[in-house]
């Protein structure tokens, strides 16, 4: 590069990327771009968007709406997370609508793209299921399916998560909604420096994360 990238860049990320992505690409992009300062916001999706359009984040790393991912923003696919369903490890295999209809749901809370997504699933095979309780961090949950209280419809677990509970997860085959993470930015700033600079570590990281 001609010139080091230089400048402050405010970016706002779900608590998912806080533990896959963040730590590699702020390590690369110390490494790459030592100039560039970053101010690291935590949230959910929607008000990081409406954070990101009112100019005060430059970028997110975020989860693309199941519906609403404005033509006025610029997107870049980062990783493709399918649902899966999380029982105890003790459960009977069965198929996802037998074991939907036989055990407890409990719930993602639907105020996150996940939740929404699951509940749709959830709503589409097994229409008129109740759920047992909403929770919204997906860690209680795991914990809540691993003492045996019910099942959950979540996004694939992290090896840390399926090591921590006496859970499995049931693939939901094609039908599967996907949870995809992605990189947002206003268009006027692609070609920015050092926005530009986060944006290929965080591309960078993502593109060494295991799929499994």
């Amino acid at each position: 590069h001609p010139t080091t990238p230089a400048g402050r860049v405010r970016i706002g990320i779900t608590e998912s990327a806080q533990t896959t992505l963040l730590p590699q690409a702020y390590a690369d992009l110390r490494r790459r771009a030592p100039q560039v300062e970053v101010r690291v916001q935590f949230g959910a999706t929607p008000g990081l968007l409406s954070e990101l359009k009112a100019g005060r984040i430059d970028l997110g790393v975020v989860f693309r709406p199941p519906r609403g991912a404005s033509s006025r923003l610029h997107w870049t696919p980062l990783l493709a997370q399918p649902l899966v369903l999380v029982v105890p490890r003790g459960l009977a295999p069965a198929a996802p609508a037998r074991v939907l209809r036989e055990q407890p749901w409990i719930r993602m809370d639907r105020g996150s793209v996940a939740g929404q997504m699951a509940a749709r699933y959830v709503d589409r095979l097994v229409p008129q299921c109740q759920p047992l309780l909403d929770l919204p961090a997906v860690n209680a949950i795991v914990a809540m399916v691993g003492a045996g209280i019910g099942v959950s419809v979540l996004p694939q677990l992290r090896p840390d998560q399926r090591l921590a509970h006496p859970v499995r997860e049931i693939d939901l085959g094609a039908d599967a909604p996907v949870r995809e993470m992605v990189l947002v930015r206003r268009p006027a700033d692609v070609g920015q420096g050092p926005i530009d600079a986060v944006a290929r570590a965080f591309i960078a990281a993502a593109g060494s994360v295991p799929l499994r």
